[in-house]
């Protein structure tokens, strides 16, 4: 009777530590969001992502007919898109694939952190920005990542955004194929994106 009675308390105590475990697990999951990015997408020169776009069936707003700031200049995406007129000449602008989704401004919903990259025929600069959730999806500021780098992941945790980019050494030209890793965080401050580090 008493090996019965502590087997049972051995599948009891197995059990709590099984449902403990996955409570746990599930609450982690809610406060990390991680987006790694196919291989091809954040590249030099030919290796960009040939005007693909995205567009999260989970979201509850549409990031390819967004309005974004990118480089001082409004970008009002129409499928994904927009040609931009500037000083120098135009720059198409694009929304790209591996947008992350977690709570950003701490209201409890979902946002969008999205990437950017700005074309300008000379240059390939890629940007972070923030769609916030709510009755309009207001996108925030635009920051610069880099030119021609590579975007590896986007990483949510608690409001914190990171960036992790392959980037080159100080001193290496732009046709150099990026190497060096390098983690870039932001948060926002008063509705603006700003990088930690």
């Amino acid at each position: 009777m008493n090996a019965m009675l502590q087997r049972k308390d051995v599948r009891i105590g197995a059990v709590i530590a099984i449902v403990i475990i996955l409570v746990f697990a599930v609450g982690m999951k809610k406060k990390t969001t991680t987006q790694s990015l196919p291989e091809e997408l954040a590249g030099v020169e030919d290796e960009v992502v040939n005007d693909r776009v995205v567009e999260d069936s989970n979201s509850s707003f549409n990031l390819t007919e967004q309005t974004f700031i990118v480089d001082g200049h409004t970008a009002s995406l129409i499928n994904g898109k927009a040609d931009v007129t500037t000083a120098t000449g135009v720059s198409k602008i694009a929304i790209l694939e591996g947008s992350a989704f977690a709570d950003v401004d701490g209201d409890q919903k979902k946002d969008a952190v999205v990437l950017l990259r700005n074309d300008t025929g000379s240059n390939v600069f890629y940007y972070v920005s923030a769609v916030l959730s709510g009755n309009t999806s207001q996108a925030t500021n635009s920051v610069l990542l880099g030119d021609r780098i590579r975007i590896k992941e986007i990483s949510i945790d608690q409001g914190i955004i990171s960036v992790t980019i392959l980037e080159r050494a100080k001193g290496e030209v732009v046709t150099v194929l990026p190497t060096v890793s390098v983690v870039h965080t932001y948060h926002l401050v008063s509705g603006v994106l700003t990088q930690v580090n």
